[in-house]
């Protein structure tokens, strides 16, 4: 398949998969609609979302080679749809967190979605396909968080049509990540031997190179332990890293407490509310990362 074809069919399932105009309004609904009450969102519920993200980092480092990057999009898009799910026909405190441990997992796979170019498009095209994937992400949370506006100021629809609006997207997101090519575990292997012969100028030993899959994912694993502590031999790239981490999961957090916040301000004085067109200005902060 040509890069271009997928490099589209990927920017498609990255505006899909981004494309949720519930996410402003994700308070109200739920403290309106599910009736659940400020405290139990902000103490029992929201930070569910925050650790789950941190502790599934990990196995998505671990296992996105292992599992050849289009299983996780697959993953990713499954965990995504679970939220929703349990949004529209759930309404207990224990569904809700439920649904944020989803949150988490869907949010840490994402890095499937930024490497998976980096093994099926060639090594001249990654700045060109990079940009037009955050591109994508971009659109796909501006356009839903500015719709998610207009529905809500023009009374098109209720809070529960902006969650059918958003899980149709992810199903739709869901069905273009199982049309994605699939990623064979030679093309790693031959990127890695590549990668290490032009930075070492000393070619990959003949017996070091794996034969099937599954002395392919055995070695992987093994030796994730010793490129950890390689790459974070560098004190510069474990500052950044741990930097990285911590400021998502505060990021994630602040932003389920300001929602919070928004909700009781807007209950307070009756006006309505403005949650899409501030959401939809956020993600240009990105732009310049």
């Amino acid at each position: 398949m040509k890069w271009w074809i997928i490099a589209g069919i990927l920017c498609l399932f990255g505006i899909s998969k981004e494309f949720r105009p519930m996410e402003p309004y994700l308070y109200n609904y739920q403290h309106e609609n599910l009736n659940i009450s400020d405290s139990d969102l902000n103490g029992q519920i929201y930070p569910i979302w925050t650790y789950s993200y941190l502790i599934a980092l990990i196995p998505s480092l671990l296992l996105t080679d292992v599992f050849l990057y289009k299983p996780v999009l697959i993953f990713e898009s499954i965990c995504y749809i679970s939220v929703w799910i349990t949004l529209i026909f759930y309404k207990s405190i224990f569904s809700q967190q439920l649904g944020q441990f989803f949150f988490g997992f869907a949010t840490a796979t994402e890095v499937a979605y930024f490497a998976y170019i980096y093994v099926k498009v060639d090594r001249k095209k990654f700045s060109k396909v990079t940009a037009w994937t955050r591109a994508a992400l971009l659109a796909g949370k501006c356009s839903s968080y500015f719709i998610s506006e207009f529905f809500v100021l023009f009374h098109w629809g209720n809070l529960q049509t902006l969650n059918y609006i958003s899980i149709s997207s992810l199903f739709i997101a869901l069905i273009l990540s199982i049309f994605l090519p699939n990623v064979s575990w030679k093309s790693i292997v031959n990127r890695s031997v590549e990668y290490q012969t032009s930075t070492l100028s000393t070619p990959t030993p003949p017996e070091i190179i794996p034969h099937n899959y599954i002395s392919f994912a055995i070695n992987h694993v093994k030796n994730f332990k010793q490129q950890v502590c390689k790459i974070y031999a560098d004190w510069k790239v474990l500052k950044w890293s741990f930097w990285w981490a911590m400021a998502t999961c505060g990021e994630l957090q602040i932003g389920n407490y300001t929602q919070t916040l928004w909700g009781q301000l807007q209950d307070s004085s009756g006006k309505d509310t403005l949650n899409g067109f501030i959401e939809a200005a956020c993600p240009f902060k990105n732009t310049k990362r």
